[in-house]
């Protein structure tokens, strides 16, 4: 369906580290997010909450990007909702917001499953907790993420080669 995951734009960054390729794709994803593709918001989301690649940490952009995603019914978005609500990440604390997040996530699987469609990847994205850790060096942020990768595709998981 001519998506590409975040992981081949992981792949491109660790192997070429070429900033022509990674501000393409970021502004690919930016495009394609603000066009309404769940897809994208929600990996755009996730980009704005880790401060991936060197784009600015925004919280506030990150949980409008999820919520519209979630919208959209992306399971990733729900399940990053849930947590920030459980939590109380960038949100109120609110245990019931949270279950309803999670359980639209919980569905939206159940019927990925059910449909014989390729079901959500298990990968994990830390989602920030500035207001808990204080504001982290970007070259700290790259190398866990980069270590993550590669210790994911150690383990076998295909997405992250």
């Amino acid at each position: 369906n001519g998506r590409f995951p975040l992981e081949s734009s992981i792949n491109s960054f660790v192997e070429t580290r070429n900033n022509q390729n990674i501000n393409a794709s970021i502004d690919e994803y930016i495009e394609k997010a603000h066009s309404g593709d769940p897809f994208y918001q929600h990996k755009y989301a996730e980009i704005l909450s880790t401060g991936l690649f060197g784009v600015s940490i925004d919280e506030a952009k990150s949980i409008l990007f999820d919520i519209f995603s979630a919208r959209g019914g992306d399971s990733g978005a729900n399940e990053n909702l849930g947590y920030r609500y459980k939590d109380g990440i960038g949100v109120p604390k609110t245990c019931l917001k949270a279950v309803d997040y999670y359980q639209a996530a919980a569905e939206s699987t159940l019927k990925r499953g059910r449909d014989g469609k390729e079901l959500p990847s298990i990968e994990r994205f830390r989602l920030s907790t500035l207001e808990l850790e204080g504001r982290r060096n970007q070259a700290e942020v790259d190398k866990e993420f980069v270590q993550y990768y590669i210790q994911l595709a150690n383990s076998g998981n295909i997405d992250a080669m």
